[in-house]
Parts: C-alpha cells; sequence; structure tokens
C-alpha cells in the first residue's frame, strides 16, 4: 500500500513538474525575439507619455524602420532621420512587473526625436506591439513608449 502511495504522489510531482515547465516557456519577452520582430516592417508611436503627459501626437505620420545592422529610419512626410537602436537582456530589474529586456535608442536630432533617447524597459511584446516604460532615476517619473506595426 506504501508502495502504490509513492508511485501516486511521485506520478501527481511529475505531471506538475511537466505542466510548471510549461508555463516557464512562456516567459517574457527576449532581447533576440524582440530585435526579430521590429526588423519586420515599419511601426508607428501610438502612445508617448513623459512626465504624465500625452504627447503621442507630436510623433504624428512619422514610420520607424528597424535595420539588421541597428539602425533605426524615422521618416514622415518630408524627413529621414537615423539613429541607433539596440536590444539588450539585462538580468532582473528592480521593478518585478518589467522585464530583464531594455530596448535603447539614441538620435542625435531633430529635437523631437531625442526625446525618445532613452533604454527602455520592455513592458511586453507582440509580433504587432511592443510596450515600452522609462523610470527616471533623478525624480521617478515614469515616461512611456508604444510601437505598434504599421499594416497597409
Amino acid at each position: 500500500m506504501k508502495k502504490s502511495l509513492f508511485i501516486l504522489a511521485f506520478l501527481g510531482l511529475s505531471l506538475c513538474h511537466i505542466a510548471c515547465s510549461e508555463d516557464d516557456s512562456v516567459s517574457g519577452p527576449t532581447a533576440s525575439g524582440i530585435s526579430n520582430i521590429v526588423q519586420d516592417g515599419s511601426w508607428k508611436v501610438t502612445l508617448y507619455t513623459e512626465d504624465g503627459v500625452d504627447q503621442t501626437s507630436n510623433f504624428n505620420g512619422y514610420s520607424f524602420t528597424f535595420g539588421a545592422t541597428m539602425v533605426v529610419t524615422a521618416a514622415n512626410s518630408t524627413n529621414s532621420y537615423t539613429g541607433t537602436w539596440l536590444v539588450t537582456d539585462n538580468g532582473a530589474d528592480d521593478d518585478s512587473a518589467s522585464s530583464d529586456v531594455d530596448f535603447s535608442l539614441l538620435f542625435t536630432d531633430p529635437v523631437l526625436l531625442t526625446e525618445l533617447n532613452e533604454d527602455w524597459d520592455v513592458i511586453s511584446s507582440s509580433s504587432t506591439k511592443i510596450q515600452l516604460r522609462h523610470i527616471s532615476g533623478g525624480d521617478g517619473s515614469i515616461d512611456n513608449l508604444t510601437f505598434e506595426k504599421v499594416t497597409l
């Protein structure tokens, strides 16, 4: 009888371990996964807040293309600007609600695009949407940035 209980307990724990392992495989975004996603197509800013102020409309008309050589191009109907981008795995964040993946942007001009120059925490990602957040080390203010894939 004890042997039967032991076998049942062992099987139960094994099934639990298998189920838990499957959940682990559906972990948060990875740097390589996000890099592959953003290199597919053009993207637009659908949310940009700085210190709680919605400034999304400043980016109306811009499309962003993320190249394989870490060059990002932001273009509207009259101008095109280039910058750099990089996605990195950085280990655990202090904020457990965010991932350990950073999305960095760097533009040298115009001033509007330099507003995006940050090491953004990736909050969520899918094949059509990337949500980012930056918490200032100085005053703790929060900025949010969301890119969505441009559909034709």
